[in-house]
């Protein structure tokens, strides 16, 4: 209960927290949350940018090596045909004559390999034999040596024989890769394959595999998805069918997720697999990053938010703390309305009083006591006179102004009314001296550059008490004004305005301005035309008006209080309900209820 009365009395600040939340805190959250998805899409998008040009930095390194490799077994093949030259040796193979020939076969080779970047071997078809790491092996020994299975030395040497007719060979266990080059040898042309031995430790990826591809997986694939080399040895992820086009794969591996960049070139497939969080390390990077940036924007836009509402609200807060609701039923503007409401019905109830004095000496010459004259603030001796005008009706906007200009220029009060029933304005004006010099003058020009119409004015002599008004009066007055100030008059006028406001209650625009501007009338003389000869004030006859229309309503159909409040006048709903349950005792679907055809039936 305690905090459903807090929240009424407090409905505008929840008001300006929702607007505040809803207009500002939402949108920005929205657009947040969208650039964060924007930016994660272009940041996968630039990973795997990122990797597969690692994966050609791969492959173009890879390819130099063959090349440089390629390059060497033709300055050798060169350079056995010339006597004196290291490679000469090896074409001197006569094993029939002195197997000394291997020997130095064997020392140029290794003379050799401190040129070549990879362990280097030689193969002649013509006997079989293989020169490899200081050694002359049979196939079998040389794949016993390489690969730790003998009985692989058939498939070698099928290999071998088959490679004579390709530019490169690759034989492998998936751990150790041998290439195959063949070449001719010395004078004879003897046929051979030049060979290197590669293993995981010949890749040096760390020139390419920097930042995020730190811990990345290189690999190489024969077109039928043999492993032939991968920069990470034994512990290889293995790939099938990496000849079906696809570029990206994703792939599980002992509980591990994993990403593979395929990239085929020279009739070999390159392989970059990366770790899925070494791929999200960098989203992640990314994410606390925006986390921070997010967390720091939402606190700025709250922080935005709670200055606007305390910009906004600590003027009516205070206000609403100085005024508050006599019943603690409606919110701050609520309470805020009511006082003002009450403060201007005291202030009007003031100026009634004393135009009613003045208004009294000045047409009848009833004396103002010393007390009331204390009580309204009016001084009892002072400087009065008494402008009356006639060929013109003076606006509410016009009469305020005129008396606005009077008091910025001779710095003096005037109250400005009109004597029903005549035709007559009246301007009472209290002056600071008694010569009130180009007063009327002010006041005769003021009226004829904003009043149409021809206008007749006259100012009364100044006197020095506003118990001698009267005196100025006469001497300005027009006596046939005074004649036509008749009880018929003023019925006639007060029956004139009933029905224009029976015409226009409806319009939320009507008010006592309004009316009084119609008629050519002050305020005052409005309220006073209410009071006397219609027995209520006006605001209090057009809501009465307004409340039986509603009652009418509520009882013949089932339109909204919103809609009823519109067509009765009453822009606020709130208002309206407000004022209706005051008029009436109850609130109005409450009466709908038990007044209306469904409470009837």
């Amino acid at each position: 209960m305690k905090l459903k009365a807090f929240l009424t009395r407090r409905r505008y600040l929840v008001k300006i927290a929702s607007t505040c939340i809803i207009f500002l805190l939402v949108p920005c959250m929205v657009a947040l949350g969208l650039f964060l998805g924007v930016a994660r899409g272009q940041l996968e998008s630039a990973n795997e940018e990122y990797y597969h040009n690692t994966t050609s930095m791969f492959c173009a390194y890879f390819q130099s090596k063959l090349y440089d490799m390629r390059k060497l077994a033709n300055q050798i093949s060169l350079d056995s045909r010339e006597n004196g030259n290291t490679a000469y040796a090896l074409s001197r193979i006569q094993p029939e004559v002195n197997e000394y020939y291997y020997w130095n076969a064997l020392q140029a080779l290794r003379t050799l390999e401190n040129t070549a970047q990879y362990p280097l071997g030689v193969y002649y078809y013509e006997t079989g034999a293989v020169l490899y790491n200081a050694c002359k092996y049979t196939v079998e020994g040389v794949c016993d040596f390489l690969y730790k299975d003998a009985a692989s030395g058939a498939e070698l040497s099928a290999f071998f024989r088959e490679a004579a007719e390709s530019n490169v060979g690759y034989f492998s266990d998936g751990k150790t890769l041998l290439v195959s080059m063949p070449v001719r040898l010395g004078a004879a042309r003897l046929d051979a394959l030049i060979f290197y031995i590669l293993d995981a430790s010949a890749l040096d990826v760390a020139q390419f595999a920097a930042a995020g591809a730190y811990n990345a997986q290189f690999s190489i694939y024969a077109p039928d998805s043999r492993l032939l080399l991968s920069s990470a040895g034994a512990n290889a992820t293995v790939l099938e069918n990496v000849a079906d086009g696809a570029r990206i794969r994703r792939i599980e591996r002992a509980g591990q997720s994993q990403t593979a960049f395929l990239l085929e070139n020279g009739g070999l497939y390159f392989a970059a697999i990366v770790p899925l969080d070494a791929m999200q390390q960098s989203l992640y990077t990314f994410y606390s990053s925006m986390q921070l940036a997010l967390l720091l924007a939402i606190f700025s836009v709250v922080l935005l938010g709670i200055a606007m509402v305390y910009v906004n609200y600590r003027p009516i807060q205070k206000m609403a703390d100085h005024f508050p609701a006599d019943d603690g039923s409606t919110d701050e503007l609520g309470g805020i309305v009511r006082y003002v409401e009450r403060i201007q019905s005291e202030m009007n109830e003031r100026n009634l009083a004393l135009m009613d004095l003045l208004l009294g000496n000045m047409l009848s010459g009833a004396p103002i006591p010393s007390r009331e004259m204390e009580r309204l603030g009016l001084p009892e001796k002072g400087w009065y006179c008494v402008t009356c005008v006639r060929g013109g009706a003076l606006r509410w906007a016009e009469r305020a102004a005129l008396a606005e200009g009077v008091r910025e220029r001779f710095a003096a009060k005037m109250y400005i009314t009109d004597i029903v029933g005549s035709g007559e304005t009246v301007m009472i004006s209290l002056l600071p001296a008694a010569d009130g010099q180009g007063f009327s003058a002010f006041v005769r020009d003021w009226l004829e550059a904003n009043v149409p119409g021809t206008l007749s004015v006259r100012t009364g002599p100044v006197v020095p008490s506003a118990n001698e008004i009267r005196r100025s009066y006469e001497a300005c007055a027009d006596p046939a004004a005074q004649r036509k100030n008749t009880g018929e008059n003023v019925l006639a006028l007060r029956d004139a305005v009933l029905e224009f406001i029976e015409s226009n209650y409806a319009n939320p625009e009507l008010c006592q301005v309004m009316v009084a501007d119609h008629f050519g009338l002050s305020t005052y003389s409005l309220s006073r035309l209410f009071k006397n000869h219609v027995g209520a004030g006006f605001s209090e006859y057009v809501n009465a008006r307004r409340i039986r229309a509603a009652k009418s309503l509520l009882c013949e159909g089932d339109k909204s209080v919103a809609e009823i409040a519109s067509l009765v006048g009453i822009a606020n709903a709130n208002y309206f309900s407000r004022l209706f349950k005051a008029e009436t005792g109850l609130p109005p679907l409450k009466f709908r209820e038990e007044h209306g055809r469904a409470g009837k039936g």
